[in-house]
């Protein structure tokens, strides 16, 4: 595999999300995406080289994966939003300003006595991005020393290429872990020559394609043994999820997917700093370009909505080198079965770069 793979930015996006994946959220409905490459550009010396050391050693790569999706802002809504408290008439930096235009970022700066009205308009921006009454802060959050805020905001609204038959959809068995089984609504298509597929030892992958967009993938990650995605992810690399996507190839296969919906939002700061990322929420952060008042990140915040139904991905109410051997796909019984009945991992991607990575275990009415 490793001559398939190279070192590239994607790969390193790819595994630092798989980290932070893995110590934000623990088998639970979830699913995340770093902001963390503003913050880079924004600081210097030892901030920003853990924070480039951890995340991806380049931030120009998160800046062109924003522009790519904002171009096609009718499929894909993420947003980002930079809140600063400034204190005895500071100001931000033409710098900063200048690199939240670059990211597409909203900056909005606030008084630092001023946070009741902070909470207020954090809670209907992110009302605005997701297009939902959701908020992020719900208790008395107005004595907390904030200084440098970011939120990231996602959903997507995007439809499949080939869509799923409704009258097909029937409720099945998922299998949530080794004591519980819970019913779900598992779609379901006998689909020739439409979907993406490879597997390994390991796992089996799906990929699903968008209406409007040939490039955006939604991928399935199913371990193949019923209980094994915690193993699976504490192995898997970004290189190695980067190849098997490229590995894929359109098949025709029987598939079984359940429904599923995501609405959620995570306090980023402690995953973050058990990745390596700690002089930044300190008093020694080092954000020379936010303004001339000395500033640290308080708080990283991630608000994500997707649920996956019959007709595609809606919000909640190749760099590689592709390798030279001829994918052999065994067939069970006949053809090939991809059954998503157990927890599995998914990832959504634009060529190469990764948009969403999260994993599901379905949680309606559980029964033993």
């Amino acid at each position: 595999m490793g001559k398939y793979a190279r070192d590239t930015i994607q790969s390193i996006h790819a595994n630092f999300s798989l980290r932070l994946l893995s110590s934000a959220a623990n088998e639970i409905l979830n699913a995340v995406l770093s902001p963390l490459s503003l913050a880079s550009a924004a600081a210097s010396g030892i901030t920003r080289v853990e924070i480039n050391d951890v995340f991806a050693r380049e931030v120009l790569f998160i800046a062109s994966q924003q522009t790519i999706l904002r171009k096609n802002g009718t499929i894909i809504a993420p947003g980002l939003l930079v809140v600063l408290h400034l204190c005895d008439r500071a100001v931000v930096s033409n710098a900063m300003i200048d690199i939240a235009r670059d990211y597409m970022g909203d900056i909005l700066q606030f008084d630092c006595k001023n946070n009741s009205t902070t909470v207020a308009f954090i809670n209907q921006w992110i009302a605005n991005q997701m297009k939902s009454e959701f908020k992020i802060f719900t208790r008395n959050v107005y004595n907390v020393d904030w200084h440098f805020m970011l939120v990231d905001s996602f959903y997507l609204n995007a439809a499949w290429h080939y869509p799923f038959d409704e009258r097909r959809t029937i409720t099945k068995d998922f299998y949530a872990n080794e004591h519980t089984t819970t019913q779900v609504e598992m779609m379901s298509m006998w689909a020739f020559d439409k979907f993406k597929y490879t597997e390994d030892i390991d796992v089996q992958v799906l990929g699903l394609s968008y209406q409007l967009d040939s490039n955006l993938f939604f991928y399935i990650f199913l371990p193949r043994e019923k209980f094994a995605l915690k193993s699976i992810m504490s192995e898997l690399t970004g290189h190695r999820l980067l190849f098997l996507i490229a590995r894929c190839k359109t098949v025709d296969v029987e598939v079984e997917i359940p429904r599923f919906s995501i609405e959620n939002h995570f306090e980023l700061n402690l995953p973050l700093a058990s990745l390596g990322i700690v002089e930044a929420f300190t008093s020694r952060a080092d954000f020379p370009a936010l303004s001339g008042q000395r500033m640290h990140v308080s708080t990283v915040i991630q608000k994500t909505q997707i649920e996956i139904n019959e007709r595609g991905s809606y919000p909640v109410n190749n760099t590689h080198e592709m390798p030279n051997d001829e994918l052999s796909v065994p067939r069970q019984g006949g053809h090939i079965k991809f059954i998503a009945n157990h927890p599995f991992l998914f990832v959504i991607t634009k060529i190469d770069q990764m948009i969403l990575i999260g994993h599901t275990i379905p949680a309606n009415s559980l029964r033993n």
